[in-house]
């Protein structure tokens, strides 16, 4: 065969992989409801691999070990929720019963920020904008006929949560048998490739889904510590989504931001307070960015920031919040495999 025909060989099969991989995910975008227990029981598998490991290295079978990190795991969260739950239930109340409030008060200081803003600058015609504002009744109706839907939302839920413990199960025990399994349909011409493609894509979703829950974590203590420093109300629930919210890059922590400040506008009606939340979060931000993410995180994407910001805007348009937290993940593995790929098709005659 000569250079031209294997060239022309090369390209075709590196085609041919490179389009398997994006109707993966295209399977992957389209039935993401589907696979949602797969997809999470597959992240908690790479984080939890390494203890599975260590206690069979102490001389437990694959099965102990694995049952062993889930009793041990159970009891961490038993211990937690046993902690926190009252108190997270105690701001749950209170923030359920006034949540109407809230919303009333929150309402009138728009009027009253609208009607200012319109006697200063009327060519805005802000008045159109504050009589939308008062139907909002049309919204609570909205939500009113969308309850029966809700039956549906809570029986996925539910489902998932039962589901996503037995998949775990079955991958921490026989994931190396799925490895293997994989390996040994590869043909010999590309074993050392298939084995470095695998490597690094374990690497990186491993990394980065272990170093994004250090951070969830991180953030949410820091969070809870500066809002009930600071006096705020909810500071529990409140820190509980600024960390949830961090995992998503970049836009999560504005987004959980809002409702602190929301709280602490509508609580004390005065902007040195929420001065005072802006300054704290940032100030997370600063100590996450700075300290936080390089150690726990590293850089195991290596993405630039324009590019991650187009990743999960891409991926909260086409899956929503999931497609916002394993946009980057992806979209790392997508490159890796690329390179891989190409160096591997480029430097060797396969």
């Amino acid at each position: 065969m000569d250079a031209s025909a294997s060239k022309l060989l090369r390209a075709v099969k590196f085609s041919g992989i490179f389009f398997f991989i994006l109707f993966f995910l295209f399977l992957f975008v389209t039935y993401t409801n589907v696979l949602l227990p797969f997809i999470m029981a597959f992240v908690l598998a790479y984080i939890l691999n390494p203890f599975v490991d260590y206690f069979e290295s102490k001389g437990l079978s694959r099965e102990m070990s694995v049952i062993t990190l889930f009793v041990l795991t159970l009891l961490i969260c038993a211990i937690f929720f046993y902690l926190m739950f009252p108190k997270i239930k105690e701001e749950a109340i209170v923030l359920q019963t006034e949540l109407p409030t809230y919303f009333k008060m929150s309402k009138n200081m728009m009027f009253t920020l609208i009607e200012d803003i319109d006697k200063k600058m009327p060519f805005l015609k802000l008045d159109k904008l504050g009589k939308s504002l008062n139907t909002s009744q049309e919204l609570t109706t909205r939500l009113t006929k969308g309850l029966p839907n809700y039956a549906g939302i809570i029986f996925n839920a539910v489902t998932n949560v039962l589901l996503t413990p037995f998949i775990l199960f079955l991958l921490l025990k026989d994931g190396r048998k799925l490895r293997k399994a994989i390996i040994s349909i590869v043909p010999n011409r590309y074993f050392e490739m298939a084995l470095c493609l695998m490597h690094d894509i374990n690497e990186q979703i491993r990394s980065y889904f272990r170093g994004r829950i250090i951070e969830l974590v991180a953030v949410a203590i820091l969070s809870v510590i500066g809002l009930y420093i600071i006096g705020i109300r909810y500071a529990v629930i409140l820190g509980i989504i600024l960390g949830i919210t961090n995992i998503i890059p970049y836009l999560g922590p504005f987004l959980g931001g809002i409702p602190a400040v929301f709280v602490a506008l509508v609580d004390y009606q005065t902007l040195n307070v929420v001065v005072k939340v802006v300054g704290m979060l940032m100030l997370i931000q600063f100590v996450d960015n700075a300290i936080i993410v390089p150690i726990a995180v590293g850089k195991t994407t290596n993405l630039h920031p324009l590019l991650v910001v187009l990743a999960v805007l891409v991926g909260g348009e086409m899956m929503g919040v999931l497609g916002m937290i394993f946009a980057v993940p992806l979209l790392g593995i997508l490159i890796v495999t690329f390179k891989t790929l190409y160096r591997g098709f480029s430097e060797y005659r396969f």
